[in-house]
């Protein structure tokens, strides 16, 4: 069974490649901080929430299961292109959300510097709410927050448990914390 999903209209969003990360009137340097680095691996896509390697400040991997996400990728011109040099075969036309970076490809990532709305994509599995809260589950995706979990922010839509990743709004917290800042 699908997962099904209740939204506000003023977040709609869904899995189009018209649907920016960011949304809203945040600004960057203001709301958030844009920074190129490198991924590592083959698991970061546009969309999916992201930490720092322990070893280097200019690697990003997806962010692990109930650990703190430090950005996101949003989908700059810089990001769709380096999407499509990433995955340039004959099967390939343009970019999507559902395409990874190669190894070693340099892209920007948001660091939030106030909280920001955000285009989250939800594991499967993952009921929530507005009022619940938001940890990391695993391979950049957001999921509710466990009891011992890392708050990471907040959804703007209902989902059921089901069977895929659902795309939802949500509010990405700066400070990492169970806490909306102005």
């Amino acid at each position: 069974m699908a997962s099904t999903k209740t939204q506000i209209s003023e977040w709609y969003v869904d899995a189009l490649t018209t649907t920016p990360v960011i949304l809203g009137n945040h600004v960057v340097g203001k709301d958030y901080y844009l920074k190129r680095v490198k991924v590592t691996g083959t698991n970061c896509k546009i969309g999916l929430m992201v930490n720092f390697e322990a070893d280097d400040l200019d690697e990003v991997d997806v962010a692990g299961s109930n650990g703190v996400a430090f950005a996101i990728i949003p989908d700059t011109p810089f990001n769709r292109r380096q999407i499509s040099i990433s995955n340039t075969t004959a099967a390939v036309a343009d970019w999507s959300y559902a395409l990874v970076f190669a190894d070693t490809t340099v892209i920007d990532i948001a660091i939030p510097i106030n909280n920001i709305t955000v285009r989250m994509e939800i594991a499967a599995s993952n009921a929530v709410t507005p009022n619940d809260t938001l940890e990391c589950v695993g391979g950049g995706l957001g999921g509710l927050q466990a009891a011992s979990g890392v708050a990471i922010g907040k959804p703007l839509a209902i989902t059921t448990a089901g069977t895929g990743t659902q795309i939802i709004a949500a509010v990405l917290f700066a400070s990492q914390t169970n806490a909306l800042h102005a």
